[in-house]
């Protein structure tokens, strides 16, 4: 699902965000101090089930139409111009 919205034309590629269950934030925030663990972080980086993920347009983050730093801005919504395709 994420590929189609989390991209780049620039880079070579896709790129992945990484979504961690709560019980594994502290395991990914340790301190890398040998190969160990590196292999460590590198078994926490898996694609995340489709269907625990919901996708949906928010406002735009920059320009005139921007509404700011607020909560309202991460809310679900619809572009007319959108509606056509």
């Amino acid at each position: 699902m994420l590929t189609k919205i989390h991209n780049n034309p620039k880079l070579d590629g896709q790129r992945m965000p990484l979504i961690l269950p709560q019980e594994l934030e502290d395991k990914w925030l340790q301190p890398i101090e040998d190969e160990l663990d590196v292999k460590s972080i590198q078994e926490l980086i898996r694609e995340y089930p489709d269907e625990e993920l919901d996708a949906y347009t928010v406002r735009r983050l920059r320009g005139k139409e921007y509404i700011g730093n607020v909560e309202e801005v991460s809310e679900p919504f619809e572009y007319i111009e959108l509606k056509a395709l």
